[in-house]
Order: structure tokens, then C-alpha cells, then sequence
């Protein structure tokens, strides 16, 4: 932590990063009505020949802890198998993917990304109702339960150790019974559990909720005793970082360091850097520039900068532990 407060005040990267988000694709084999990227059948600029040196330059300082893969859909990306090796052969110890769960209904293909290398995977699910889930999913239920039962089974018959999460996004359409059905269903399978709400893009106003349609999700989701709650301390809210306004999220308090510039990278579908979704511009680009230069770079050190002067916005994070610096991230598998 020391050599981190030292590399946020100096605005230098005095030590490699720890994680890395990659939007591989925008290309998708659905269609959520509320998604905030639009052009679904776009591929993107990314392929495995421009990825792989990436994954090796950053990997040959300090391999990542953490590199968290998305997309669109990053389980039809082309050499996504072939990628998941690469990142654990180079001695990634987390490799997390997000996915809608369509491909995971094939059982073969579950097993392979596995063997390959896949440590975590975050199912996209708004609701266990058939109905809902084909409108906001637009896929039939059927497929989604097969994928469900496939990772419990694979989980509890095969030994492969991996961790599985439920992400719904809380939306108008699914009431905050249905939400607390889905948290019930992931704890009877001792899975994970991670919401957030509509936050941006066309379907905001048909599909998004307000503050206290939100509080009424959180009520049926949590009990009294475990509701998170920013005055407890910055561990019991990560699960509901976006509700942070701009006074009460942790980044914002005084003598806060925001440790997004020192332990994360953010890596589009077109190769665009950043250290933060939320705040300064791109940093570089790795189909021009190799990454630790763009790491190591004068435009990363703007951004650095602009950080450190707390000239974000920042009112949603759900990378918190990396930003905040949290030790646990460090120290623990």
C-alpha cells in the first residue's frame, strides 16, 4: 500500500497494474433492449494476434491478478479459447468472464473454457420469469436454465473449482420480489450475487428505475442486518457502489485516494486504454502503441493527474477494491 499512495501522489506507475477490463467485442448473439452498447453486430478491432502481445508484455512485469473479460458477448469472439490459455499460461490468476450463458447450455463448451483456463464467470439474469427473460433477454428461458444447470452440475460433479456470480440488471419490468427470488436461487447454490441498475442509453426512460423504486429492490434483496450502508466502512457497500452519490462515495471523502491510475486498465473492442470507465479520456491505443508504453506514457500521467485532483465524476464503480487499494486484492486468491 505504501509503494501504492507513493505512485498516486507521484502520478507515476511505480508498480504494474492488477487488473484488466477488456471489452472484447460489441458483437453479440442477443439483443438486451436496455444494453449500453448499441451495435451489436459490431466486431470490433481486436483479434488474438493484437491481444496476445498485450497480455505478454503486461504479464512479463508482474502477471495480472485479475483480467475481466466482456463484451457484447465475449463467448463468440473469435480465439476467445485460445485467449483464456494465452492469459493462464502467462500466469493470470483470476480470469473472470461475463456472458449472457447462451454457450454455456452446450456442456462441451462449458468444459473446454474451463480446462482452458476461466477462474470466475458472471451470468448475465434479470429474473427467473419466463416471460420477463425473453423481453429483456430476448432468448427463451429454456436455454438459460440448461446453462444454469450445467454450471451446478459441472460444478459439483466435474472438481473444477471456479466461481459463479448472477448479475441481474434491476430494471422497471422485473418487480423486487422477483430480484430477491433471484438472490434466494443464487444462495441455494452457494453462487454469487451482483446488481446494478440502468444506467445509461435509449432504453433509460422505458426500463430504468428511480431512486426509490431502487430503494425497494435493495429492501427485498437484503435483510436488515446486512443491508449495505455507506457509514459502516467501504468493504459492506461494494456490492452497491452505484448508488453512491457524489458526497458519499468513498472516493470523495477527504484524504481518499482513488488507486485506479495504479492498478487498472480499461481496453475497448477498437483498443482504446483508459484507467476508468467513468473518468479522464483514453490513454493510448494498443493497435499503435505496445502497452506498457501507453502505461508508462505522458498522456497515462495526465490522467494520473486528473484523478489525483479528484476531477472525476465518479458515481459507479464496480472495480472498488482496485480503486480504492484494498489489500485483500493484493494478498488473497
Amino acid at each position: 500500500m505504501e509503494t501504492l499512495n507513493k505512485a498516486h501522489d507521484l502520478s507515476e506507475p511505480l508498480t504494474a497494474p492488477v487488473r484488466l477490463d477488456l471489452s472484447i467485442t460489441e458483437q453479440c448473439n442477443t439483443c438486451c433492449p436496455y444494453c449500453w452498447q448499441l451495435e451489436h453486430t459490431k466486431v470490433g478491432n481486436l483479434t488474438f494476434e493484437v491481444l496476445a502481445p498485450a497480455i505478454k508484455d503486461l504479464c512479463s512485469w508482474r502477471p495480472l491478478y485479475s483480467i475481466n473479460i466482456t463484451g457484447g458477448e465475449p463467448t463468440i469472439w473469435k480465439g476467445f479459447e485460445e485467449f483464456i490459455f494465452l492469459c493462464k499460461n502467462e500466469g493470470v490468476k483470476n480470469i473472470w468472464i461475463n456472458t449472457n450463458a447462451i454457450r454455456l447450455a452446450n456442456m462441451s463448451f462449458l468444459k473446454k473454457i474451463l480446462k482452458a483456463g476461466v477462474t470466475a464467470i458472471g451470468v448475465s439474469i434479470d429474473t427467473l420469469n419466463p416471460e420477463k427473460h425473453l423481453e429483456l433477454r430476448r432468448f427463451p428461458f429454456s436455454k438459460m436454465q440448461k446453462a444454469l444447470d450445467n454450471l451446478y452440475e459441472i460444478q459439483n460433479t466435474e472438481g473444477f473449482n471456479f466461481y459463479i456470480s448472477l448479475n441481474p440488471v434491476l430494471n422497471k419490468l422485473v418487480t423486487p420480489e422477483e430480484v430477491a427470488e433471484l438472490k434466494d436461487y443464487a444462495n441455494s447454490r452457494e453462487w454469487g450475487f451482483f446488481c446494478q441498475a440502468v444506467f445509461k442509453g435509449p432504453a433509460l426512460d422505458k426500463y430504468g428505475i428511480t431512486k426509490e423504486e431502487r430503494d425497494a429492490r435493495d429492501k427485498a434483496i437484503f435483510a436488515k442486518d446486512d443491508c449495505p450502508d455507506p457509514s459502516q466502512g467501504l468493504l459492506e457497500v461494494v456490492q452497491n457502489t452505484d448508488k453512491f452519490s457524489r458526497d458519499t462515495h468513498p472516493l470523495q471523502k477527504p484524504g481518499a485516494r482513488c488507486l485506479k491510475g495504479q492498478t487498472t486498465l480499461k481496453i475497448t473492442s477498437n483498443g482504446s486504454v483508459r484507467f476508468c470507465w467513468n473518468g479522464p479520456n483514453h490513454i493510448g491505443n494498443i493497435l499503435n502503441t505496445p502497452i506498457l508504453e501507453i502505461w508508462k506514457g505522458a498522456e497515462a500521467k495526465k490522467a494520473r493527474e486528473y484523478i489525483r485532483e479528484k476531477e472525476c465524476r465518479c458515481l459507479f464503480d464496480c472495480d472498488i477494491y482496485e480503486s480504492l487499494g484494498l489489500e485483500w486484492v493484493y494478498l488473497n486468491g
